[in-house]
This record gives C-alpha cells, structure tokens and sequence, in this order.
C-alpha cells in the first residue's frame, strides 16, 4: 500500500515532525504483545485480506514504534494532555 499525500488545487501541506504519540482508551489493547495482535485479528473477517494485511502492518508498525496509551475516558484525558506545554512545538 502506497501513502497518499493529499493535495488541493496543486498546494502540498508542509512537512512536520511528530515530536509524541500518546492516547487514551477505556479499556486499551496492548498491540506490541502477541495476545493483543491475536485479540484484534479477531475482529476482522477472515476472508478480508486487504484489511488483515493492513491490520498485520499496523500491528508490526505498534511492536516497532510502541505507543503509551492511558486506560482513561477521552473527556478527562484530553483536556489535561492539552494542558501540557512541549517545548519547540506549536502548543506554547
């Protein structure tokens, strides 16, 4: 699957640095073991290949690059991460 980078009347978005990955569930999956990969395998219809292949990559992308994600309810969870100044980006 190639990436597509969306254009609008011949204008390309600006690169940008990713400086944190952080989430927040009420009940989050831990994708980087093999029990939580199992579980959400689970979900897709076996005869679906392109989305179980596309499932099988994000779950190689989650054991490569492991994202924090706090068990708690995005209505709490947001406000307080937004809250958080990190230095040389856009949230000062």
């Amino acid at each position: 699957m190639t990436p597509r980078t969306p254009t609008a009347a011949g204008i390309r978005p600006e690169a940008v640095r990713v400086v944190e990955r952080h989430g927040c569930d009420l009940d989050p999956i831990d994708a980087t073991r093999p029990a939580g990969g199992r579980y959400l395998t689970s979900f897709v219809w076996p005869f679906d290949l392109a989305r179980r292949e596309r499932l099988a990559a994000a779950l190689d992308t989650a054991r490569t690059h492991p994202v924090i994600v706090d068990r708690a309810p995005a209505s709490v969870w947001l406000p307080d991460q937004l809250s958080l100044p990190v230095d040389g980006t856009c949230s000062q």
